[in-house]
């Protein structure tokens, strides 16, 4: 076994020199909190009371710590806070967050615990206790801050060279460095990489983040057995590793184990039930199996817990309204395709919820209503030529199998198999350089001669499908790398490709495809110079 890299101590920083972010609704917990802090000699304090105002701020700044309440009087609460600046990479590998709250509840504390903040401390807050969990986390961090630099632009091949200067010199954070360059070479589709450092990590010890790392890299190159074998050791041993569960439940529902992942997905809600996406994704499974009620309450929890997150999503709203159809409740369907038309703004939002209106009028007996709406969509897609995106697709496949239309409900589905045949053919990343949630073999496989029934096409794309107008710009972005890789670097095609990038960022901010994007970009920029 190799030996284990040598630990030493660095000395604690000056926190006069640094800056804050203090986010509380209450006025009395800024003086508190900005005494303490000036106790410290801190001079930059920022002071907000809500999610809103933080996310203005820290788009605008950078800030070396930030404190933040849990509990909001009203908009989203702490977590969320957390959760929407990491989704948009406002905050670096460098800045210290602290979470500070009088919750504690288990759930609330997985919860927080998921998103991975640099402490989480229970109130009241002492000044000493705020200067040990200060420099416990600068002790930790210390060493991030070039790193951070090169994250922050981007550039993730710089940051991977970064990492490697700092194991070789300083091995005071070896493992959270290997750590975070294995996650970067995940974000740059480069898996065999990452495979090595994940092991490279095992053999000096047993830590869970690897062994999940193996499990996800197991999965992306189609081996889901073994990747379910990581999976469920890792839930065994360690069960309150929350992405373990999310990440065998996928593994599982790619097997054909459905009843399995939504048994595993029902065991990571219970332990940590304010995930928008996890609820979400098991109202989809369950629905899939015809468990309504288990769906309904996961759809609603999603809707419930995402009112101020980032993350929510449409997909709760259609899918509690696909089961509201289902459960002969036709006018808490409608209701709920009217709120979501309220929630999301754009046609394809509207499409979609027509598209569902009708399958809820199908469901209940409505036969004369469901073929007029899918008679109006049709016309409207035929006047507007509006492209649609791969979820709408499969919807409006299902919708007319549904209204009897077999023959143009299958020719929806070969277009389908034929677009993503093509993207797999022109794409860099169709096999090494895959999304997580993107298995090119399976998808091609559950593509072949399906037809559009609800439960056969739930699984045909990969979750979170991106819109056609992101698609599009991400393929000219991959159309100009695969140029550049054979006809070597040009400066006019970069600037073209980061344009693109940028505006796909506008549509999908934070997307990881974006992001590896750019660091194929950044490596040919980097094998130029070289």
């Amino acid at each position: 076994m190799a030996a284990e890299p040598v630990m030493t101590s660095a000395p604690h920083p000056d926190w006069s020199t640094k800056t804050y972010l203090v986010i509380d609704d209450f006025s009395i917990a800024h003086r508190m909190m900005r005494d303490m802090l000036r106790k410290l000699g801190a001079l930059a304090i920022d002071t907000v009371k809500n999610g809103a105002d933080a996310i203005a701020l820290l788009k605008e700044k950078q800030y070396d710590v930030v404190l933040c309440d849990y509990n909001f009087s009203e908009g989203p609460n702490g977590q969320q806070i957390l959760e929407e600046a990491k989704h948009r990479d406002l905050i670096g590998l460098a800045c210290i967050w602290i979470m500070v709250s009088s919750e504690k509840a288990m759930e609330i504390v997985m919860g927080a615990a998921e998103l991975a903040p640099d402490g989480y401390i229970l109130k009241p807050l002492t000044e000493s206790l705020l200067l040990a969990r200060l420099n416990r986390a600068w002790d930790k961090k210390q060493a991030f801050t070039a790193i951070d630099r090169a994250y922050a632009d981007k550039d993730y091949a710089e940051a991977i060279q970064l990492c490697d200067q700092q194991l070789a010199g300083n091995r005071l954070h070896a493992m959270e460095l290997l750590r975070i360059k294995a996650g970067l070479l995940l974000k740059g589709g480069e898996l065999q990489q990452a495979r090595r450092v994940f092991e490279q990590v095992l053999a000096l010890r047993e830590q869970v983040w690897a062994k999940a790392g193996l499990a996800r890299i197991h999965f992306l190159e189609g081996q889901y057995r073994e990747a379910k074998k990581l999976l469920l050791e890792i839930v065994r041993a360690n069960p309150a590793f929350l992405d373990g569960y999310d990440q065998l439940a996928q593994t599982l529902q790619h097997l054909g184990e459905t009843s399995q992942a939504l048994r595993v997905l029902e065991k990571a809600a219970q332990l940590s039930p304010y995930s928008v996406r996890r609820q979400k994704n098991l109202g989809e499974v369950a629905m899939k199996l015809g468990e309504f009620e288990v769906a309904e309450h996961a759809f609603r929890m999603s809707i419930e817990v995402g009112e101020y997150s980032v993350l929510k999503t449409p997909e709760a709203y259609l899918g509690l309204a696909r089961v509201y159809g289902l459960k002969k409740q036709p006018e808490d369907a409608l209701q709920t395709l009217g709120a979501v038309r309220q929630v999301f703004e754009g046609e394809q939002i509207d499409l979609r919820a027509r598209i569902v209106e009708s399958q809820v009028y199908a469901d209940n007996g409505m036969t004369d209503k469901a073929q007029r709406t899918a008679d109006e969509i049709r016309r409207h897609l035929a006047a507007t030529n509006i492209s649609l995106g791969t979820e709408t697709s499969l919807e409006m496949a299902q919708l007319l199998s549904a209204t009897g239309d077999v023959d143009a409900s299958k020719e929806i589905i070969r277009t389908i198999q034929a677009q993503t045949l093509a993207s797999a053919e022109t794409s860099v990343l169709a096999v090494d350089n895959v999304d997580p949630d993107f298995s090119s073999e399976s998808h091609q496989d559950a593509l072949a001669g399906q037809t559009a029934s609800s439960s056969e096409n739930a699984n045909l794309l990969p979750a979170g499908q991106l819109s056609g107008d992101v698609q599009s710009l991400y393929q000219r972005a991959l159309t100009l790398i695969q140029y550049m890789k054979r006809n070597g670097y040009n400066s006019v095609s970069g600037q073209e490709i980061r344009a693109v990038l940028e505006r796909a960022e506008k549509i999908a901010p934070g997307n990881m495809r974006s992001r590896q994007i750019l660091a194929m970009l950044h490596a040919l920029a980097a094998g130029r110079r070289g």
